[in-house]
């Protein structure tokens, strides 16, 4: 894909991409990897959910789930470019070791997910914000936003946080992720 193509134009080449697909329905290869470059992530699963929405394995984030293929395209301005890099970072400390079992609310053993359980890591992150400033990023391509030097965020993070096992459906119901 061109990078000089509009915002408008990419959005709607990707609505057409997921207009031609039925709920539940896996893309084929070729429309995988066009929805990657119009995301600019690099995606080895695109499904459609509903209307337009769409889930999406991407193992440069370590993500299975819903994503925004409009923020993606939109772009995200600096301050949420900071909480996605210090996001992708806590997955090298405690946060990406901690062994899921089973949701600790139902007991479900399927989709599980860690959350952040006394402090959000939206607080976390402010807070490191706060005292050192915002951290350094950079954009690697075809992974998004890191941070230059994750290792001093990583064990900040790691002194403050606790987890705990949710699955997909208690962690929805527990609120809204912070940026």
């Amino acid at each position: 894909m061109s990078e000089t193509m509009t915002k408008v134009a990419k959005k709607k080449i990707a609505a057409s991409l997921i207009d031609k697909y039925h709920d539940g329905e896996s893309f084929i290869v070729d429309d995988c990897h066009k929805m990657s470059d119009l995301c600019g992530y690099h995606f080895t699963n695109v499904r459609k959910q509903k209307h337009r929405m769409i889930s999406v394995d991407c193992p440069a984030e370590s993500y299975s789930g819903t994503w925004s293929w409009n923020k993606s395209i939109n772009g995200y301005d600096e301050s949420k470019n900071i909480m996605q890099a210090m996001r992708s970072a806590i997955k090298k400390g405690s946060f990406g070791q901690h062994v899921k079992t089973v949701c600790v609310m139902c007991g479900d053993n399927q989709t599980l997910s860690v959350d952040h359980k006394n402090t959000p890591f939206s607080e976390i992150a402010n807070s490191y914000i706060s005292s050192h400033g915002n951290p350094d990023v950079k954009n690697i391509s075809g992974f998004g936003w890191v941070l230059s030097n994750e290792n001093h965020f990583i064990e900040y993070h790691d002194a403050v946080a606790d987890y705990q096992t949710l699955c997909r459906s208690c962690n929805s119901k527990k609120g809204a992720k912070s940026p």
